[in-house]
């Protein structure tokens, strides 16, 4: 993204052209793949991102991890992946879809939170505080945040649940899939600094305006962005494993 800016990206350099494969650099994590024909008309595009180390970033989340460990000695530390999907009320979803919720619940070992509720009519009413622990209203009125809700999210940044799993040594991510109605932007400016490790949202933004491969806007190209949103998680499960022996540990919220 460009600095100071979460909806502008800046392309920091274009490969000469080729015909089978190119080396790219081990440091860049998101990727615009563009195919031209014979006439230099381009004919379609691809949008990549990756999930990079950064050894430095990774020698402070190591020290980090290590006081966590020595100081709550815990019998495991598992990696934590959080899906946040819109959807219909609880109740509603009981009564219209009662074999998925036995399925989930049954046989995905789900739990079910007896007394959560919603807390307003919209996203980020509901969002905040499930990943903050307070209300908008509440981290306004904060001396310590004082939260213009229509400002900057880096405001309130240390408040959410992935800058606390960071300060525990776990390695952060936040996959989103919109570029003005997610939680963080609608009515909003987003972050003005990279909020996580590991952030998808420079291709999102990048291919938004694509009017060859965004002809729908649930598709990049032949591709569903479900697929695309999902790879890139799957990219943090590959990279940072969750058995008992597990040294780098994440926290993902998606």
């Amino acid at each position: 993204m460009k600095r100071g800016s979460d909806g502008r990206i800046e392309v920091v350099y274009t490969s000469p052209h080729f015909n089978e494969s190119i080396k790219i650099n081990n440091t860049d994590e998101n990727i615009r793949v563009e195919c031209f024909d014979n006439n230099k008309e381009s004919i379609s595009r691809s949008y990549f991102a990756f999930v990079r180390v950064d050894p430095e970033q990774e020698r402070v989340l190591g020290d980090s991890y290590k006081v966590h460990i020595d100081k709550h000695a815990p019998a495991e530390t598992l990696s934590i992946l959080m899906l946040g999907i819109d959807a219909m009320a609880k109740q509603h979803f009981a009564r219209a879809m009662p074999k998925t919720k036995a399925f989930l619940i049954e046989e995905l070992r789900a739990l079910e939170m007896n007394k959560h509720n919603k807390l307003g009519y919209s996203t980020s009413p509901n969002i905040i505080p499930l990943l903050t622990g307070r209300t908008n209203e509440e981290l306004t009125n904060d001396t310590k945040w004082k939260f213009d809700s229509r400002g900057w999210m880096d405001q309130i940044n240390e408040a959410f649940i992935w800058s606390d799993a960071r300060r525990l040594g776990y390695r952060t991510g936040l996959v989103l899939d919109q570029v003005l109605v997610t939680a963080f932007h609608y009515l909003r400016h987003g972050f003005s600094r990279r909020p996580v490790n590991h952030y998808n949202r420079p291709i999102v933004v990048d291919s938004i305006k694509d009017k060859l491969m965004r002809k729908t806007k649930h598709c990049y190209g032949d591709e569903p962005e479900i697929t695309k949103m999902h790879d890139y998680w799957l990219q943090l499960l590959h990279k940072y494993n969750s058995t008992k022996t597990n040294q780098t540990p994440f926290f993902a919220y998606r």
